[in-house]
């Protein structure tokens, strides 16, 4: 409950659907992960949040991170250690990737004629531009928001971002079109790992980019 909310706002089904999940997480795929030593899983502790080296000590980050411009350096990194997780952590970022494929198939194959219909429906309703009667009423009594107030709080508040991540350009590591970048894969659709996947790929080596493009495409929802 104190990550998916109260349970009384779930239906039946779904609360046993997550149940069942956890049970086969946490009490049949963790213990068989680590009792069979999986990626030398037994070196680390079972939970854990901590990132850590190859001889099971936490992760000296400041060995692998150049003084000068806290980039990574590949050759301290290969000479130190690989970076290694707990299973249960390990795995837990392997489902958050997971989630995101299943979330599509299953929209797909459960929903997509249901979405297919409203689609229609919708683009039919806005063809004839009468809306339903609340937005009648609405209409009659209030007067629309100008749209340039929203048009300029977005643009006030993009160069403010740009001119934070320029001005701090060795402490934050984002260039600018990172920002844009972070401003179109702000949707809700998994965790911070859709984040951290898509700026390691274009931005390698720049954990403090990482961290900066996470919190304008992910934390900032």
């Amino acid at each position: 409950a104190g990550f998916l909310g109260s349970p009384l706002a779930y239906p039946g089904f779904a609360i046993i659907n997550m149940l069942v999940g956890f049970v086969l997480y946490i009490y049949v795929v963790i213990p068989i992960s680590y009792w069979s030593n999986f990626y030398d899983a037994k070196k680390f502790p079972l939970i854990s949040s901590h990132t850590f080296d190859s001889t099971g000590a936490i992760y000296n980050v400041s060995r692998i991170l150049n003084d000068a411009t806290f980039n990574i350096d590949m050759d301290a990194y290969n000479n130190y250690s690989k970076l290694y997780l707990s299973i249960t952590f390990a795995i837990d970022y392997g489902l958050c990737f997971a989630t995101l494929t299943a979330t599509i198939s299953h929209v797909f194959l459960f929903h997509g004629k249901t979405i297919n219909q409203m689609w229609r429906k919708t683009t039919a309703a806005l063809k004839e531009q009468a809306g339903d009667v609340h937005t009648r009423i609405m209409k009659r009594n209030y007067e629309q928001v100008p749209e340039w107030w929203s048009i300029s709080i977005l643009f006030l508040m993009t160069i403010m971002a740009l001119i934070c991540c320029e001005g701090f350009d060795k402490q934050l590591q984002l260039p600018w079109w990172g920002v844009l970048l972070s401003l179109t894969t702000n949707q809700q659709a998994g965790l911070n790992v859709i984040t951290e996947l898509i700026i390691g790929y274009l931005y390698p080596g720049k954990p403090l980019a990482n961290v900066a493009f996470k919190t304008y495409g992910y934390i900032s929802m």
